[in-house]
């Protein structure tokens, strides 16, 4: 299934999705830094980053 089916198969059963623009993302990923630092000393860098990239 490529995400523009899942984003469909979602959207059908009621999801909203919102598509941010760069600099919203950019603020998305700025406000979550905490977080991720939070993380990497609890579960180590290479998984944090497995699962960034898994993501994408």
């Amino acid at each position: 299934m490529t995400v523009e089916d899942a984003y469909a198969v979602a959207r059908s059963k009621g999801m909203v999705i919102t598509d941010l623009t760069p600099a919203q993302f950019q603020a998305f990923k700025d406000k979550l830094a905490p977080v991720y630092n939070a993380w990497v000393p609890k579960v180590g860098k290479a998984i944090v980053d497995a699962a960034i990239e898994d993501m994408k």
